[in-house]
């Protein structure tokens, strides 16, 4: 069973980020993915003015498990839009087709956008995309 669970704890988040390889950013809000219990990643993000950020998302290091890694940028999707902040940037490296699943698309200067208005709260809002 997948969870995710927020990381209250600031050496906690620190400790996590370098399990999986990523930069601690102290500033970010960050949540921990677990499958079965067993820690399998991270995502951290953070609301600044009017959008919301995924900085860093990944897997712990010798981990693959890119369904922990969807729920868990969805989850913070999800916190950030329950702040009323819709407008979305996908900022951190990570594999493309995981960046599209979540749901981010490409804007014609190249960042990774996406609008989540109605997107957790519509019939279709949060369907995975072919």
């Amino acid at each position: 069973m997948l969870e995710i669970k927020s990381v209250q704890n600031k050496e906690e988040q620190s400790r996590l980020c370098l399990d999986c390889s990523v930069e601690y950013d102290p500033d970010a809000l960050c949540y921990a993915a677990y499958s079965d219990g067993v820690f399998t990643g991270t995502v951290q993000f953070a609301i600044r003015g009017q959008c919301g950020y995924i900085i860093t998302i990944a897997n712990k290091i010798g981990v693959v498990d890119l369904d922990s890694l969807f729920v868990a940028g969805r989850a913070a999707l999800n916190f950030i839009d329950l702040c009323g902040v819709t407008d979305q940037y996908f900022i951190a490296e990570a594999d493309e087709d995981l960046i599209k699943r979540i749901g981010f698309r490409k804007t014609g200067n190249g960042e990774w956008y996406m609008d989540t208005t109605g997107f957790f709260t519509s019939e279709t809002g949060g369907a995975c995309e072919g």
